[in-house]
């Protein structure tokens, strides 16, 4: 199936358990079908909470790169020793870093075999 050998290498099915994307325990509680599919086919379109990486540039000179989560009025920064900060008058230019997970995945796939897959995710147990 798919999901062994391509989706977890980086997806976990196990609550609590993160690789170098979401774990899918719970998948179907937070996201609809037409949303899984989305994030399969155009994962760059919404990238999950907590894997939003970018780069912002500060009118200081400073630059920041890494997991950048962008809230109304400012730019959370957060790394395994340090959790920053920023006001939106603080930032010069914010790029988000397009997502970990590749484009193209489904373009060896046969509609059968991608149906299948998204059967698999949307009956996923968990929460």
């Amino acid at each position: 199936m798919h999901f062994d050998t391509r989706c977890s290498d980086c997806h976990a099915l196990e609550k609590d358990v993160v690789f170098a994307g979401p774990s899918l325990f719970g998948l179907r509680a937070r996201m609809s079908l037409a949303e899984i599919k989305t994030a399969i086919s155009r994962p760059n379109e919404t990238i999950a909470t907590g894997f939003e990486d970018g780069t912002l540039v500060l009118v200081d000179g400073r630059l920041i790169s890494g997991n950048i989560t962008v809230e109304e009025d400012h730019y959370l920064y957060s790394s395994a020793d340090k959790n920053e900060s920023f006001t939106k008058v603080e930032v010069e230019v914010y790029s988000p870093a397009i997502s970990g997970m590749p484009e193209g995945l489904l373009e060896d796939l046969g509609k059968h075999e991608i149906d299948d897959l998204h059967y698999f995710l949307v009956n996923l147990k968990g929460e």
